[in-house]
């Protein structure tokens, strides 16, 4: 039995129960044996805006300095692309595949290793409804987990969000079937990628991050970030490793980030 969650059609997000194979699967739980996810994404947003003179760029695609958050959503582009993936949660295993395209051209990201993070990669709740634990690093497949906002799982890119799938490794990366090479540190010549599935952050008007109050969202203050329960989406990044020399990038830490958010978003789960 599989259960399918369709990004227009979904009426209750976790943390509802799965039913899969007659068993249920809480979402605090650890998956059962052979549990596999296929992801299949669609309507992508490029989150990325140029916000200066470029004083560095990746085969002629800006590096620097580049918002690749862009919570306001000034200079998110709507772009066609899509995305498949399938992942084994106890194994590790799977592989990612997106394609797209943008201004610079035809995009394809790959994706067949997966590696864990050296920060925890997810919040869960604990024995009682007061009580949370951090989990991880543990695996670099990681379901049903709280992160971003102010859960210390991961920086604060969205709102704390409930995740579905969420999964890290080196990625390859290639532009106009020629390799888009990662020419910094990291994993390189390979790139530092990351999938997740999500609740929703976007505003399907403005492409903006909000909060409660409908003022713009804030790493700095990232508690009162606005969330769509009734929605999915799929963030796709690619970047180097972890630079922290002084940049005019946000976030900062990147020489390239690249940043895309897919909107229609089905799950099917099977057991």
């Amino acid at each position: 039995m599989a259960v399918r969650r369709v990004n227009a059609g979904v009426t209750s997000l976790f943390p509802a129960v799965l039913v899969l194979a007659g068993m249920l699967v809480w979402p605090g739980s650890q998956a059962a044996a052979g549990l596999k996810y296929e992801v299949s994404a669609a309507h992508a947003r490029l989150i990325r805006n140029v916000t200066g003179t470029v004083i560095s760029e990746v085969q002629g695609v800006p590096a620097e300095p580049v918002d690749s958050l862009v919570f306001d959503g000034a200079g998110v582009e709507r772009i066609r692309g899509r995305l498949r993936a399938r992942l084994d949660p106890v194994s590790n295993t799977g592989h990612i595949d997106a394609r797209w395209k943008d201004r610079h051209g035809t995009w394809h990201y790959h994706q067949d290793v997966f590696v864990n993070l050296p920060f925890p990669t997810g919040l869960r709740i604990g024995p009682s409804a007061v009580q949370t634990e951090l989990i991880g690093p543990v695996d670099p497949v990681v379901i049903n987990v709280y992160k971003q906002g102010d859960t210390q799982a991961g920086p604060p890119f969205t709102p704390t969000v409930f995740t579905l799938l969420a999964a890290w490794g080196p990625a390859r990366v290639s532009l106009n079937g020629r390799p888009f090479d990662n020419p910094f540190d990291g994993p390189a010549p390979l790139w530092s990628g990351r999938l997740v599935v999500r609740e929703g952050v976007r505003n399907d008007a403005d492409n903006s991050v909000r909060n409660l109050d409908g003022s713009v969202f804030s790493m700095a203050d990232p508690s009162r970030g606005l969330v769509d329960h009734h929605d999915l989406e799929a963030d796709l990044f690619f970047m180097d490793g972890l630079d922290l020399s002084p940049n005019t990038n946000f976030p900062p830490t990147n020489s390239f980030f690249y940043h895309l958010v897919f909107e229609k978003v089905e799950i099917e789960i099977d057991h």
